[in-house]
């Protein structure tokens, strides 16, 4: 598997051991107590943006296949994401940012949410052809409902005439994930 491209980001906040589908957050003291206005705050730290390489992807893309028999019904546990941190972390050394069990989760859930847009766009509901060479073919005859089906379908707007390069690879990976 081998795809063209630069990079794309995601955020992380940290090493974490926590599913990247749970939410904590820290809690100001004065707000438990009786008459306090304390306010629940994040729990995010500023911390650099995650940048993903194609062959990162790529590689992440593999590793999820590897471990692909430990997911749960749920997915994958964060166990598995820590593993495949750490061996993305071996294998590309010259990180800015190293990755994380909570972005490699992040990462595939951006995946699975890009797969669901192109699988809408490849079913009979969207009405648009979509090619794996060339994306969703627009000509004049449907660049109108083009238009109107990227208004209700935002993420859709980018395919048009520019394919996905991860739809065969992540079919193995879609069929029993939830999505």
């Amino acid at each position: 598997m081998t795809h063209t491209g630069s990079q794309s980001s995601s955020s992380s906040s940290g090493r974490s051991t926590q599913s990247c589908h749970s939410t904590t957050g820290l809690v100001d003291p004065a707000a438990r107590q009786p008459g306090g206005k304390g306010k629940a705050t994040s729990s995010r730290r500023s911390t650099p943006r995650t940048t993903w390489t194609t062959e990162e992807i790529d590689e992440l893309v593999n590793l999820l296949m590897l471990h692909h028999g430990s997911a749960g019904d749920n997915g994958f546990k964060d166990e598995t994401y820590n593993k495949i941190a750490a061996e993305l972390n071996q294998k590309f050394r010259n990180q800015k940012v190293p990755k994380t069990g909570k972005s490699c989760c992040v990462k595939w859930k951006n995946l699975k949410s890009e797969y669901n847009v192109i699988a809408h766009l490849k079913g009979p509901a969207s009405g648009f052809n979509y090619s794996d060479d060339k994306g969703a073919i627009v000509d004049e005859a449907t660049k109108q409902a083009w238009a109107s089906y990227c208004k209700s379908h935002l993420a859709a707007a980018k395919y048009k005439d520019n394919p996905w390069p991860y739809w065969n690879d992540l079919l193995p990976l879609m069929s029993s994930s939830p999505k």
